[in-house]
């Protein structure tokens, strides 16, 4: 087991300079969506929806907020200013009649690529210090989401 290390300042932390880096990249993202009329919450819902589609698969309002970790109640309020917009499409589930089924449109694969292209470059110069162990970087965060 190993020794847990004391810190005397908490920004030696790292679950606190973790906290900060995420921080300043979400917020620096966001910037970056504002010009293309998307928020943060938005995007995700979008990849989300952009993720299932690509496998063919149906999904529902709940679902889409399980696999995006976001409250299904936010989802469901965020998914109608989408629809009013032209990104998603929603109809009622055949089976639950209090589940509806989300599909992406046209308009709303368009902001998901142009999101990506966006967050490539975001990516590309936010950790720009660390290019040369970028890929332990993702590794080593990886293997926190997923500890098995």
């Amino acid at each position: 087991m190993a020794k847990k290390k004391k810190y005397s300042n908490i920004l030696e932390s790292p679950g606190f300079v973790l906290w900060r880096v995420s921080n300043t990249w979400q917020k620096k993202f966001s910037q970056v969506l504002e010009s293309i009329d998307l928020t943060y919450v938005e995007f995700v819902l979008l990849m989300g929806l952009d993720r299932f589609s690509k496998k063919n698969q149906e999904v529902t309002q709940t679902q889409l907020a399980t696999e995006t970790n976001t409250d299904v109640m936010m989802t469901s309020q965020v998914l109608r200013k989408l629809e009013a917009r032209g990104y998603v499409k929603r109809k009622d589930h055949e089976t639950d009649s209090r589940a509806k089924k989300i599909q992406l449109t046209k308009k709303g694969l368009d902001a998901v690529e142009e999101s990506i292209k966006l967050l490539e470059n975001l990516d590309m110069e936010f950790f720009e210090k660390t290019s040369k162990d970028t890929e332990k970087l993702i590794f080593g965060l990886t293997e926190i989401l997923n500890p098995e």
